[in-house]
């Protein structure tokens, strides 16, 4: 006991193996609880959610124990998006950002073990209090929805009684999805992306085709320390691993994968040369280098490869885990070692041992051979997650890079019709699709940077009646410029006087000294002539919004606009001659609240909360800058002509 306090020294590899006992035994005991609490739950006709991270055990394991496996991101992350703001006083510094190899933890559990969703804790202090919109919400949910989390839970709102004064009691991590925010009419608009996108992975069944082993005994086995809590802020238990980088390397080459513990390889069969967990059915698994191993977690990949599974270790592992009967334990270890390098030898193709690279180009004929499915989208800046169905497959797009891509995507399954759905608005068409010479499905994307798509892939059935638009820009971007009328028609704490302005700039710079302290929104309009040039359609370039517009055109509505790029196909909605503008820009909540603060008024009513801001330090917003509200433009209209495919 005295070594492990570390009251005594000890030699560092006997301590690493008698705290990995220890840990173990840890892990043991909270899953012997979570599973009382969930069976207990069961029985009271209650489904468990349960957000295991920070839990001192085996994530995976706990994870599996609960019916709704729920991760957490906590932060914003740096997309280098253009037009996607990340203000250095609104963001924290001092923590990872939301890490999708950590993320893939709760989904690896539900894919792995049959839970039909797994779900996260979304957008928790993405910036500070009042700062955070619509838009900075949307990458952080492409993210995770690519990392196979399908069940939103947003962070967060609180009740508050109709007779508090704005803003009313509040929760303390920022994000504040309630009716006092001053984006709650848009709100709707992100809540039907969400849907669009969830009805889509929650239904069918996940498509990853690896396995990737989670070496826990190598966390375990460290003397530093005691009781290890693995949480999602601190993520070196993955990153920087040799386990993080094979991760990386797969999902880099475009390989779909689930994580899986010793624990769920205890519960794998062979079938007709598929891994069969209790959840799914996968082709290859992969072991990274790994310097402890259960002598029962050898044996039983051993015993997969046997029964006709695909195994590629990277390196075989070193040694067995812990302190007890240790001797014993190497005894039968060696064998297995053995074993493994004759098994391999006689076995080329299917059991192989590799040098320890985290590389995967090499192994692409092992894969392919094993049936399993790249994607060649990984080469472009557009991430994927893929789901089967009976029809065939379901695609979820996303580019969270800077790059547009505009080109043919090779598939890696077959495919006779592809379906593309825009999930902002839902509106769907037949994709351009061919064949290559060996016979790959290939369709036509067009994704600008924080623009995504779902993609239904069949191999029978009919088409949609309509094409999707294929557009390209065929003629300069034309300004829209006279005099703009803004109109304020909701928020407070009083509307500012209405302002005629020939340049748009923040209304805090051209409106009243209210303008400076509104929160709510402003109703732009503006009349313009139609241009006379010829197009097949156009597109309205909104240009820098603060921060989400519900637009409509001569009086018909058209869309709420609440992300970049902040552009609309409107060529249905003009008409020869004048036209007619109409845009209500809402903003975010941050100048009243500096006004308030600046004023001395008593609005943290909150007190069993300890109301704090991004730091965790006492909320003060008096010596905010004004953020800057309203349209800024500059507002263009471009001629779009459809590419011939």
């Amino acid at each position: 006991a005295e070594e492990l306090m570390g009251a005594k020294g000890m030699d560092t590899d006997t301590l690493g193996r008698i705290k990995s006992d220890y840990r173990e035994a840890l892990s043991e005991l909270h899953m012997d609880y979570l599973r009382t609490w969930v069976e207990w739950s069961n029985e009271k006709g209650f489904l468990a959610r349960n957000q295991s991270h920070g839990a001192p055990a085996n994530l995976l394991d706990l994870y599996a124990i609960a019916d709704i496996p729920e991760t957490e991101i906590f932060g914003s992350t740096p997309y280098p998006i253009p037009g996607l703001r990340r203000d250095d006083d609104a963001i924290r510094h001092d923590q990872d950002v939301p890490q999708p190899l950590v993320t893939r933890m709760a989904s690896s559990a539900a894919h792995v073990m049959g839970k039909p969703l797994a779900s996260s804790e979304s957008c928790t202090w993405l910036r500070d209090h009042w700062k955070v919109t619509l838009g900075y919400c949307k990458p952080e949910l492409d993210r995770i929805f690519l990392d196979g989390i399908n069940h939103i839970f947003y962070h967060g709102t609180v009740f508050s009684p109709q007779d508090v004064p704005w803003p009313g009691w509040l929760f303390y991590a920022s994000t504040q999805f309630n009716p006092s925010n001053p984006w709650w009419d848009d709100f709707p608009a992100l809540n039907r992306y969400v849907e669009r996108i969830q009805t889509v992975l929650q239904a069918g069944r996940p498509d990853n085709d690896i396995l990737l082993y989670w070496p826990i005994y190598d966390i375990w086995d460290d003397p530093k320390g005691l009781m290890q809590q693995l949480t999602v802020h601190q993520v070196d238990f993955v990153i920087g691993t040799p386990f993080g980088d094979a991760a990386k390397a797969l999902s880099d080459a475009g390989y779909a994968f689930d994580y899986i513990s010793d624990v769920q390889l205890g519960q794998t069969r062979v079938e007709d040369g598929k891994l069969v967990t209790p959840g799914n059915r996968y082709k290859v698994l992969v072991v990274p280098p790994t310097d402890r191993m259960a002598t029962d977690t050898l044996h039983q990949i051993l015993t997969l490869a046997e029964e006709g599974a695909t195994i590629l270790f990277q390196a075989l592992p070193d040694d067995v885990p812990g302190f007890g009967t240790l001797e014993q334990r190497r005894a039968r270890f060696r064998p297995l070692l053995a074993k493994a390098r004759s098994l391999a030898a006689n076995n080329p193709g299917r059991i192989a041992i590799g040098d320890g690279a985290a590389a995967f180009g090499v192994r692409s004929e092992m894969f392919a051979e094993a049936g399993v499915t790249r994607e060649a989208i990984s080469e472009t800046p557009v991430d994927f997650i893929r789901r089967a169905s009976d029809r065939g497959h379901d695609y979820f797009f996303a580019n969270l890079a800077a790059d547009a891509f505009d080109g043919w995507v090779t598939l890696g399954v077959p495919a006779t019709l592809a379906i593309l759905t825009d999930p902002l608005t839902g509106k769907t068409g037949t994709a351009a699709l061919r064949h290559s010479a060996d016979d790959q499905a290939q369709i036509y994307l067009q994704i600008q940077p924080g623009e995504s798509l779902l993609v239904s892939i069949s191999t029978r059935g009919v088409g949609a009646a309509n094409r999707w638009p294929y557009l390209k820009p065929s003629g300069r971007a034309i300004p829209i410029e006279g005099t703009w009328h803004i109109e304020f028609i909701k928020g407070g704490p009083v509307l500012p006087t209405a302002i005629e302005t020939t340049k748009l700039a923040s209304w805090t710079e051209v409106g009243d000294t209210e303008a400076q302290r509104f929160a709510g929104t402003a109703r732009y309009t503006l009349e313009f002539d139609m241009p006379n040039v010829q197009a097949d359609d156009w597109t309205l370039d909104l240009g820098d919004v603060r921060e989400s517009a519900h637009l409509s055109v001569n009086g018909r509505e058209v869309t709420t606009v609440w992300s970049v790029p902040f552009k609309v196909r409107v060529g249905s909605f003009l008409k020869p001659g004048r036209n007619r503008l109409e845009i209500d820009v809402t903003n975010v909540a941050a100048n009243r609240i500096r006004d308030m603060d600046r004023r001395g008024a008593n609005w943290k009513i909150m007190h069993e909360i300890n109301f704090v801001n991004i730091l965790y330090l006492p909320f003060d917003a008096s010596d905010w800058e004004l953020e800057a509200s309203g349209l800024l433009g500059p507002i263009q209209l471009i001629p779009m002509q459809t590419i011939g495919l």
